[in-house]
């Protein structure tokens, strides 16, 4: 197990979630705290908005405190009293993350396309020198 799921399952005892009741609250699968190795920026931003008070250094580098200073109390029991997404935050959510992926397979597409064109210039250069000689 990962320093990072260490400390994840860390925090969710902490928060009193169980921790399919914080996967869930995170939009994650089941088994995603067991097998954390990484955070991807799309869940570092969820982890963030549903828990202010998670401190994103020590959740990745063990450094530092767990729990944000600067975060209210009231808005870290109005967190801990957050228990699983509404269908509404859901769809918010999965909208904002499907954006963001799709922008990035845009990216990669065009970069594709342009890997392929560069290719084709290169086989033609290659023909062209083999009907040379």
């Amino acid at each position: 197990m990962s320093e990072i799921s260490n400390r994840l399952k860390e925090f969710i005892k902490y928060k009193g979630y169980s921790v399919l009741g914080f996967e869930k609250a995170i939009y994650a699968s089941n088994g995603y705290v067991n097998s954390c190795n990484t955070i991807t920026k799309a869940k570092e931003r969820l982890l963030t908005d549903k828990f202010p008070d998670l401190s994103i250094k020590w959740l990745l580098t063990g450094e530092g405190e767990m729990i944000n200073s600067n975060v209210t109390e009231s808005s870290t029991n109005e967190k801990r009293k957050t228990k699983a997404p509404t269908s509404s935050e859901t769809t918010d959510t999965l909208d904002s993350y499907n954006k963001e992926l799709i922008k990035n397979l845009r990216e990669t597409i065009e970069e594709q396309r342009y890997l392929i064109q560069t290719q084709k210039e290169i086989i033609e250069l290659l023909k062209e020198r083999l009907n040379n000689h």
